[in-house]
């Protein structure tokens, strides 16, 4: 990661993958039950360090007793970071089924599911870039204050305008996907699709600090975060599920303005310009909820509204865009090409054109 060799590290795990999901299966229908899962996990971790270890041609992993010192002064605070951040994520479906009961434990989980989309896929996988990056630019602070922009403005792009849908077309798409019966949850998840965009967008702050060598502060961010959060939780458990939903929101938005002073402390980026940022996807998409609603409140229902209400969302948004934040859009653009592999290709493309 730290040579951002993504490659080789992208397929040893996706061999693990497989083959520990494949083991897991074939463990189960030889009537292991649910011992098949130590099946998939061991062979999944096993394969991985194999081949991690095959892919940076080390040798037999030496000892230094320096170093170890170094990384667990550093590894503990980490730890304890993500331990909060493990317990604090899941700690409203611990309690929803706890004083709720499992129907409504049933319902939340299914709308999380839309929150923990677009973190995992998208969120972590910025992350798993950045922190490496951050990391070799930490001794360049404009390089660094370029890394967060870019990020940022990815991470907006692209999470913005799916949440916005996912969120205004939800009643539809529980609907047609999960039937009648999952109807209640269709409010949760137009609630938790904002939470998980703003989660998603300011995943990049603990990459950032991590990056930076700043552990320490990654910590006490995290302790706070995880006090706020618990609170939000707890407190909406008085308005049943949908009251824990909006409790997670809530307090999620509150600790937008921590993140916002800890990304201006190490980086000297102005709140200013780094709200400036989000304006162009949440306008764009702003305008797309708006024509969703408009074919709702026309009368429009079902499979129709749905295929046609995303459509539009999409006409809409890229018209708002491309004509009112053109630049902004182009930049958005290039890091997504960039981020695909596509720049340096369009780049030859262009070059070679130009020649003949």
């Amino acid at each position: 990661m730290r040579n951002l060799r993504f490659k080789p590290l992208a397929i040893t795990e996706s061999i693990a993958a497989v083959v520990g999901v494949s083991a897991g299966i074939i463990a189960a229908l030889a009537g292991a039950r649910y011992d098949a899962v130590l099946w998939q996990v061991l062979l999944t971790d096993l394969i991985t360090v194999v081949g991690l270890q095959l892919a940076i041609r080390s040798g037999i992993p030496g000892w230094s007793t320096e170093a170890f010192k170094d990384l667990v002064a550093f590894g503990a605070r980490i730890f304890a970071a993500n331990t909060l951040a493990y317990c604090s994520r899941n700690l409203d479906n611990i309690l929803v089924g706890r004083f709720l009961g499992l129907d409504a434990l049933a319902i939340y989980a299914m709308a999380y599911r839309v929150l923990v989309i677009p973190v995992q896929f998208i969120g972590q996988t910025v992350n798993r870039v950045m922190f490496p990056r951050f990391s070799r630019a930490q001794g360049n602070l404009l390089e660094v204050r370029e890394l967060l922009m870019a990020s940022t403005r990815l991470l907006a792009f692209v999470t913005i305008p799916a949440m916005a849908l996912a969120a205004v077309a939800a009643p539809e798409a529980v609907r047609l996907i999960l039937g009648d019966a999952w109807m209640a949850a269709a409010p949760l998840i137009s609630i938790l699709a904002i939470a998980g965009a703003r989660e998603t967008i300011f995943y990049i702050t603990p990459a950032l600090m991590r990056g930076l060598g700043r552990a320490k502060l990654n910590l006490r961010i995290e302790i706070l975060a995880t006090a706020v959060q618990v609170t939000g939780i707890c407190i909406g458990l008085l308005g049943g599920v949908m009251g824990v939903a909006v409790g997670y929101l809530v307090a999620g938005m509150a600790l937008v303005p921590v993140m916002l002073l800890v990304q201006r402390k190490l980086t000297g980026v102005q709140i200013r310009s780094q709200l400036l940022t989000l304006v162009p996807a949440l306008h764009a998409s702003g305008w797309g909820v708006l024509a969703y609603l408009v074919l709702r409140w026309s009368g429009l229902s079902g499979i129709p509204l749905l295929v046609l209400g995303s459509l539009t969302f999409a006409l809409m948004w890229g018209a708002v865009s491309a004509l009112v934040h053109r630049s902004s859009t182009r930049r958005s653009i290039l890091d997504v090409a960039e981020v695909l592999g596509l720049k340096a290709r369009l780049s030859r493309r262009k070059n070679k054109g130009a020649t003949s």
